[in-house]
């Protein structure tokens, strides 16, 4: 068992988390990690305190470690919070292997994120696309990356439920799928209420920055705007919150066939 700080896999784990890697992810918590591993994640190590057999999922995380080959590590209970950035880790967390997808399909909707630069807006909106049916998730600019810790919480294990690209032009790609017959929606407070749009498959909806909006470059190439209808004095929702009912109301409008 670990019981000290200057153990090198201890050092090691604090570097990812503080300088995110792409190719591994960590994930803390029984939860996150067990959501994880049901949704394919392939474990690289995992760190068990003594807490954790206490926990009614460290079985099948166990599990799900055996067939990763991935390295158990018995550490303390002070050492696994130490090393964690969640406050209350329930006994586990691992660095797991994630990759961004070579190539999208559009059988299913697809949002885009232009320049959506909080971690927990990001990781929330890979989530209620995931839970909406999206099937793909296109980050663009300075959008935070998928295997950032932080978004990796947020998605609840959602990062391996969807195709995820990294995008450095964005608009060139989402003219790309325009060039597919996709048409591709912008989400913006001066656009068209979204429950009153009948959207045909395949479509994508983009989400803005939290500060500036949609990018120029990516206006050039939309079809349209469409806007979350509010009531009363409110004059806006954050990112995560504003895209999770559109993308909702939009799959309810799909016509098909």
């Amino acid at each position: 068992m670990i019981t000290s700080r200057s153990n090198d896999k201890i050092k090691r784990y604090r570097s990812l988390l503080a300088r995110p890697e792409e190719g591994l992810v960590c994930l803390e918590g029984q939860r996150l990690v067990a959501d994880s591993v049901d949704a394919g994640a392939r474990l690289v190590s995992l760190f068990v305190s003594p807490r954790a057999h206490a926990v009614k999922d460290t079985h099948r995380i166990l599990e799900g470690a055996n067939e990763s080959g991935a390295e158990v590590i018995e550490v303390s209970e002070d050492i696994l919070e130490y090393m964690c950035d969640t406050e209350h880790p329930r006994g586990i967390a691992a660095v797991a292997a994630w990759a961004p997808a070579v190539g999208i399909g559009l059988e299913k909707p697809v949002v885009a994120l232009d320049g959506v630069q909080d971690p927990g807006n990001v990781g929330t909106i890979i989530r209620s696309a995931a839970a909406f049916g999206y099937g793909a998730v296109l980050l663009g600019g300075e959008t935070a990356r998928a295997y950032s810790p932080k978004v990796a919480r947020a998605s609840m294990g959602s990062i391996y439920r969807l195709d995820i690209l990294h995008l450095k032009n964005l608009a060139g790609s989402l003219q790309g799928l325009k060039d597919c017959g996709c048409k591709v929606y912008g989400l913006d407070m001066d656009g068209e209420p979204v429950d009153g749009i009948r959207f045909a498959m395949p479509y994508c909806l983009v989400v803005g920055s939290e500060a500036e909006g949609l990018s120029d470059g990516v206006r050039t190439v939309l079809d349209g705007l469409v806007s979350v209808p509010m009531k009363g004095s409110v004059e806006s929702l954050n990112a995560a919150v504003a895209s999770s009912i559109a993308m909702w109301a939009a799959s309810k409008g799909v016509l098909h066939g």
